[in-house]
C-alpha cells in the first residue's frame, strides 16, 4: 500500500488463474482416430547394442552348456537303448494313454507271459540312438509319452491281440527284423494263419504238383498196359471162336 500511495508501480511475484478440476478417477477415453493417429506418429527407437559384458556372458553360458557334465545313469540308459536296438527283432511304439501303475503292471505281466516285455526309455534317448543309422525314419513315432513292446522273436498276433485288450496302449508302429511297419501293416499281418498252418499248405501244394507230374510221366504207360491187355483179351475171344467154328 506504501508503494501504491508513493505512486510507484507494483508487480506481484505470483498471479492467480482458476482451473478445471480434473476427474483422476475416471479419466476420458480416447477416440479410435486419435489413438491411430497416435499410433502412427509413434517414433520407432533403434534397438540397442549389445554391451560388450553381454557379449562375453552369452559366450560363457555357451562354452558351459558345451562343457556340461556327462550324466552316468543317462549314459547307462542310452547304452541299454542300444542293445535293444541290436539285440530285439521285435520292438513296437505304443502311446500311453492315462491308466493306474496297476493297469501297467497286470499288462507287463501279460506281456511276459507271451514272452514279450514292456519298456520305457526317453525320447530324446530313443532319438539319440536312431540318429545317424539305418532306423532315422523312426523319428516321427518318438512324440509324446511312449512305451515299447520288444521281444526277441517275432510275435505281432500276440502282439496285437494284447494291446486290442487294453486301452491304455494304442500301437502306432513297429520294428520288425530291420523293417519298419505301420499300423496297418500290421494289423493285416496279424489276420494271417499261423506259421504251422502255411507250411502244412505249402507241402500240401507242393506234394500235389508232384503226385500230378508222375501222374502225367506215368500215364503214357498204363494207357499202353491197358490197350495191350485189351489187345490180348480180343485175341484169345477170336481164338475161341474160330475154334468153335471149325
Amino acid at each position: 500500500m506504501a508503494a501504491f500511495r508513493q505512486g510507484s508501480l507494483f508487480i506481484p511475484t505470483f498471479s492467480q488463474v482458476r482451473h478445471k478440476r480434473v476427474n483422476i478417477q475416471k479419466p476420458k477415453v480416447d477416440r479410435l482416430p486419435r489413438r491411430l493417429f497416435e499410433a502412427l506418429v509413434k517414433p520407432v527407437f533403434k534397438p540397442k547394442g549389445l554391451k560388450p559384458a553381454d557379449i562375453c556372458a552369452g559366450k560363457t553360458m555357451q562354452l558351459l552348456q558345451e562343457t556340461k557334465e556327462v550324466n552316468p545313469y543317462e549314459e547307462f540308459l542310452f547304452r541299454r537303448c542300444l542293445e535293444m536296438f541290436e539285440r530285439r527283432k521285435m520292438i513296437a511304439v505304443c502311446q500311453s494313454l492315462p491308466g493306474s501303475a496297476e493297469q501297467f503292471k497286470a499288462i507287463r505281466n501279460q506281456l511276459i507271459n507271451n514272452g514279450m516285455n514292456l519298456v520305457h526309455f526317453n525320447n530324446n534317448l530313443m532319438r539319440r540312438a536312431v540318429t545317424d543309422s539305418k532306423y532315422v525314419n523312426m523319428l516321427p513315432l518318438f512324440i509324446g509319452h511312449n512305451y515299447y513292446i520288444v521281444s526277441d522273436d517275432i510275435q505281432i498276433k500276440e502282439m496285437v491281440k494284447v494291446t486290442k485288450k487294453t486301452s491304455q496302449l494304442h500301437l502306432i508302429g513297429a520294428l520288425i527284423d530291420s523293417r519298419i511297419l505301420t499300423r496297418d501293416e500290421l494289423m493285416s499281418i496279424a489276420k494271417l494263419p499261423d506259421i504251422e498252418q502255411l507250411r502244412g499248405e505249402l507241402l500240401t501244394i507242393l506234394g500235389r504238383s508232384a503226385s500230378n507230374t508222375y501222374s502225367l510221366l506215368g500215364s503214357h504207360q498204363q494207357t499202353l498196359s491197358v490197350n495191350l491187355e485189351q489187345l490180348v483179351k480180343q485175341k484169345k475171344t477170336d481164338s475161341q471162336s474160330n475154334v468153335k467154328k471149325s
